[in-house]
């Protein structure tokens, strides 16, 4: 992710989080923390954004600040890509434990992180 994805990515994080979605500022916020955080974007050829995730690793946790992939898109994949590159950034930064906060209404989500 990068400051030029953050549009597309607080219109994502608006839609579908209306009642607890991040500001706008706390991405920029976050992408200005490259010393403890890493954020990716998944994107279709056309640069569409499908997905986004984060997190943020303090030797020896990690903990996933987001993760979200557009709806109609769920289930081919793009979350489990998304949450293996953040579990590799953690191991890479050194981190033993990642953590993680799912919502307990999110039966998808939950079956994913329990992946």
């Amino acid at each position: 992710m990068t400051e030029a994805d953050i549009p597309a990515v607080d219109a994502l994080e608006q839609a579908l989080f209306p009642a607890d979605a991040w500001p706008a500022y706390m991405f920029y916020d976050e992408l200005s923390q490259p010393d403890t955080r890493t954020y990716y974007v998944a994107v279709d050829a056309a640069g569409t954004v499908l997905g986004y995730a984060g997190v943020m690793c303090i030797p020896p946790i990690a903990d996933v600040q987001t993760i979200a992939v557009v709806p109609e898109r769920e289930g081919q994949g793009i979350g489990t890509a998304l949450l293996t590159t953040l579990v590799n950034d953690a191991r890479a930064f050194g981190a033993r434990d990642v953590l993680l906060e799912v919502r307990a209404d999110n039966p998808r989500a939950q079956r994913l992180y329990r992946w």
